[in-house]
Order: C-alpha cells, then structure tokens, then sequence
C-alpha cells in the first residue's frame, strides 16, 4: 500500500512538474500560436486584430504558414482607410478567401492587388475572409461593417466548400456565446493547457469510437446538395446584391468552379440570375478554362493534384495566383467607371 501511494506520489509530481515547465516554456519561449477568434453576436466568430498566427491543415497534421492579421481584424499589412487617392475593394468569404494555407503576398487578393497596381491603378483590395463563415456571414458583414472601409466594390467569393451556417436562435446564440467566453478565458489562463486541451479534442474526435456522421449536405448526391445549398444560400446573396444597390456600390460574386462540378455550376447560374436582375451586380467564374495545363485531364484529378494543398483542400499559391490573374482582367475594364475625380486612372 505504501509502494502505491509512493508511486501515484511520484506520478503526481512528475505530471505537475510536466505542467509547471510546459507553462514556462509557452509563456518564456517564443511559440507560432494558433490563429485566434473572438465570438461575435452578429457573426458568431471573427479573427481577432492585431495577431500574427497558423492554422491546422490537413486534418491537423500539419501547420499553415503564418498569417499576418492587422488592428481591422484583415489579412495582411496595415491600410489606409481614409486615403481618398485609392480605390478600396473590400473582398469577403470562408477559409478559401482568407487564404488557408498560403502566404500573406500568395493569397488571391494580395495577388489581384498587385496585378492591378502593376497595371497603374491605385488599388487597395482589403481580405475581410475568415475560416467557418458561410453566405450568413458575408451578407451580415457587408451589412453591418462594409461602410467603416468606404469600399469602391465588393467581392464575394464563393464556393461549393462553404459552409451552411444558419441563424441561430436566442437560446443557442447564448450558449454559444458562453461557451465561446469560457474557452477564452482557458487560454488567457494557460497557454499550455489551452494547447493541451485542443490536442486531447483532436485524439478524441479521431479515435472515439461512434465518429459521428457527415454533415448532410455531404451526404447529399451532387443533384440534391446543389438544390440544399441554394435553398440555404440564395437568400443572403440576395440580401447582399440589395445592399449593394441601396448604397450604389457595385458587387462582384467570384465562384471558384476549376474543377468542373456540377454543384459549382449551379451556384453560377443562379447568381447570374442577380446579374441579369440587378444594377451593379456581376458574376466571375473561374472554370477549368482558366487553366491551361489542364487540357487533356480530368478537371477534378487535376485540381487536386496542382491546384490544391495535399491532403487538405484548399486552393494552393497557384490556384491563388490564377484567382488574382482571372479578376484582375475582368477588374481592368470594370475600374473606369469607380474611379472619380479624386483618384486618376492610368495612362491607357
């Protein structure tokens, strides 16, 4: 008896001691820290200003290169909002238009921005993306903090990949909200067990026995998950083309469809129908087209092989630089008409 509780005795130390020193080393060291969200009552999350930090990629297995984060919560350097000489476009959307798993300079509006200044256009394209938000989230954006950036145009990117987050109710909104404060408060604590606790979630859902099922619209054939999506969708791409035309600002919807799937053709035909309907509103497809290489191949095969990161999804460098060059065309005839008196178009 006294050999065991000489042993849990030991063990006791050794597991505090193991604590003690994971918590200097966080707090001590110098560590990449994870990218950091703040819960929203609007949004439900939004990337917290002024940080620099990764995300997990490839069912976390992997960590994302590090990305910039300024004091407007936008990825990337510091802008000048209030500078009357530039035309701003405020750009929004998932992880994808956040730029997962690519470098601040390789993400597709640093690329757009660019190629446009390179053309001598005095351009500012602002990355409001962030990870887990869906068309909810973008209309809700647009409509409630669009204005603070004095956009000249609005670019939403859109993809099959995004996700369906619906309105939550009173009661869920405040669940979700205390539990977001808790985790909040966690790592404020402690760094270390903050990490802790993600790394034993990720073992968990991993290895726990009964995985729960996919979500449904994975489950769905591509014919039934097309028609869920735009029951789900359709609504707030409407609500964001009206807030375009009630402030007179011009919206561009930019699909991602390279790999030629039916879902993604649907989602373009439908936002074309704003496009016919609607002042100001267009609709860039990126298609299989766009893409050189890709004559001769599957365009699914290929875009996974080239275009995406290994084992995860997301559009690569390449695949940004190929968004960047596709909007930077069509942008090109489309700048005329924003610039005003205050901001002198490029000698043609």
């Amino acid at each position: 008896m006294k050999t065991s509780l000489k042993k849990l005795g030991y063990a006791g130390a050794f597991f505090l001691l193991f604590l003690v020193y994971g918590e200097l080393d966080f707090r001590l060291l110098p560590h990449e820290n994870q990218l950091e969200y703040d819960a929203d009552e609007e949004l439900y999350s939004r990337i917290r200003p002024n940080q620099v930090g990764f995300v997990w990629m490839a069912g976390m297995t992997r960590k994302s290169p590090l990305m910039s984060i300024n004091s407007r919560g936008l990825r990337g350097p510091e802008v000048a909002i209030n500078a009357p000489e530039r035309i701003r476009i405020l750009a929004t959307g998932s992880s994808y238009a956040l730029g997962s798993g690519v470098r601040d300079h390789e993400t597709w509006t640093a690329q757009l921005q660019e190629q446009l200044q390179n053309r001598g256009w005095p351009i500012e394209v602002l990355n409001a993306g962030s990870a887990g938000w869906g068309p909810y989230q973008h209309a809700v954006f647009m409509e409630k903090h669009a204005a603070q950036f004095q956009p000249r145009l609005l670019l939403i990117l859109v993809s099959e990949k995004d996700k369906i987050v619906l309105p939550k109710s009173a009661e869920e909104k405040a669940v979700f909200l205390e539990e977001a404060q808790q985790r909040k408060m966690i790592l404020a604590f402690s760094p270390f067990a903050a990490f802790l606790l993600r790394r034993i979630d990720f073992f968990y859902q991993h290895h726990k026995p009964n995985k729960a099922q996919p979500g449904l619209a994975a489950r769905l054939r591509p014919e039934q998950r097309l028609a869920y999506l735009l029951e789900t969708h359709e609504p707030y791409w409407e609500r964001i083309a009206a807030y375009a035309q009630a402030h007179k600002i011009p919206a561009v919807f930019f699909v991602l469809n390279a790999d030629d799937s039916l879902v993604g053709a649907g989602l373009a035909r439908r936002l074309r129908k704003l496009e016919t309907n609607a002042a100001d509103i267009k609709v860039v497809v990126l298609t299989s087209g766009d893409v050189p290489e890709i004559a001769g191949q599957e365009a699914k095969a290929y875009v996974q092989k080239h275009l995406s990161i290994p084992d995860d999804g997301h559009p690569n460098a390449e695949y940004h630089r190929l968004m960047g060059a596709k909007l930077a065309g069509v942008f090109s005839a489309l700048l005329p008409r924003l610039a005003n008196s205050h901001v002198q178009a490029p000698a043609q």
